[in-house]
């Protein structure tokens, strides 16, 4: 982290509000571009703040205090509350990783026009695979992640807009503010609410994204068209053919995951394996004589190796692991076969 070094001259002048816009721009794009700098521009002004508040002078002497933060640098580099390893939260089956902060978040300083610049701060819910997270975001929001999902958001906005970033699943049960419309974004389209329940499921392994509404009304909007959800309905975009179709769902089938509950109600084989993959983080690759074989069952709070065993024993089916030959991050393959 030492070449952070160089911009420690930019830092110091930005928090003394002695920086050019063109110096401001670059600044907030480092902090943007890298988490690490991002940690390094933290650890810079909470020494600065410790060392004497510049807000106490008419002016700043901005070479005698950037030798005295230097120096507390040196004697505090990177110790106590300025760097927390990422920690893992485990509740019955849940762990919840919240990432540390990766930039500021709502930094307002004095400059010579009086204007207030706002740093954007975003912040990262992960749920491992394997694993539920069950959280409230700062709105009240209530959300729940499945296995291998994350949630990115920014906090205490200007103008008060709730926008969430999505991969995975998140059901959402959306804090009612009608003034400020809570959105979600995934690769393929928008949903918007104002205070409803609905569910989201778009891995990036996956070419569909469904949205599927309990409760109120929602907005979906992808690149071509935007439809208006009712409860009991589901929307399934299909990426391949740019093109989102709207049905009557089973809300409670699609959604009982997050009470760590799996329901397959006559489901192809390959759809099933598919599932267990993207909230496990398995690669199963699913013979084609068993492709549409239909199954049906449901799983309570089972691991993978229950479920698993529990297929193979309804079914007439065999697993066999092999070394992936993919550039992916899982290296082992199950291969489901007929059994001989």
């Amino acid at each position: 982290m030492g070449h952070f070094e160089l911009y420690d001259d930019l830092i110091v002048r930005y928090l003394a509000g002695e920086i050019t816009s063109e110096e401001e721009s670059t600044l907030i794009n480092l902090i943007n571009s890298s988490d690490e700098f991002a940690e390094h521009f933290l650890v810079m002004k909470k020494i600065w703040e410790v060392t004497e508040n510049p807000e106490e002078y008419s002016e700043v002497d901005i070479s005698s205090h950037y030798e005295k933060v230097i120096g507390n640098i040196k004697r505090l580099r990177y110790r106590n509350f300025f760097y927390k390893s990422a920690r893992y939260f485990q509740k019955a089956s849940a762990i919840l990783f919240i990432p540390l902060i990766i930039a500021l978040g709502f930094l307002l300083k004095k400059s010579s026009s009086g204007e207030s610049h706002f740093i954007p701060v975003s912040q990262e819910i992960i749920a491992i695979h394997g694993t539920r997270v069950h959280t409230f975001l700062p709105d009240s929001t209530e959300v729940w992640l499945n296995g291998g999902s994350s949630l990115t958001y920014s906090q205490d906005r200007p103008d008060g807009r709730r926008i969430v970033d999505l991969k995975g699943e998140v059901f959402f049960n959306v804090a009612h503010d009608a003034t400020h419309p809570f959105v979600v974004y995934t690769r393929n389209l928008s949903v918007e609410a104002i205070g409803t329940e609905f569910n989201v499921c778009s891995y990036p392994t996956d070419s569909l994204t469904t949205v599927t509404l309990n409760d109120g009304s929602i907005l979906v909007t992808d690149s071509l068209s935007q439809s208006v959800l009712n409860p009991g309905q589901m929307i399934v975009y299909n990426e391949n053919i740019k093109c989102g179709r709207l049905y009557l769902g089973n809300t409670e089938k699609n959604t009982l995951w997050r009470h760590g509950c799996l329901a397959f109600k006559n489901e192809p084989l390959c759809n099933v394996y598919k599932r267990l993959g993207q909230i496990y983080g398995m690669t199963f690759k699913v013979d084609p004589k068993l492709q549409n074989v239909l199954f049906y069952a449901t799983f309570d709070d089972a691991s993978l190796e229950q479920i698993m065993q529990l297929i193979k024993k309804s079914t007439s089916l065999e697993y066999i692991s092999s070394e992936s030959d993919e550039s992916s991050d899982n290296k082992n393959v199950i291969h489901v076969k007929p059994r001989s």
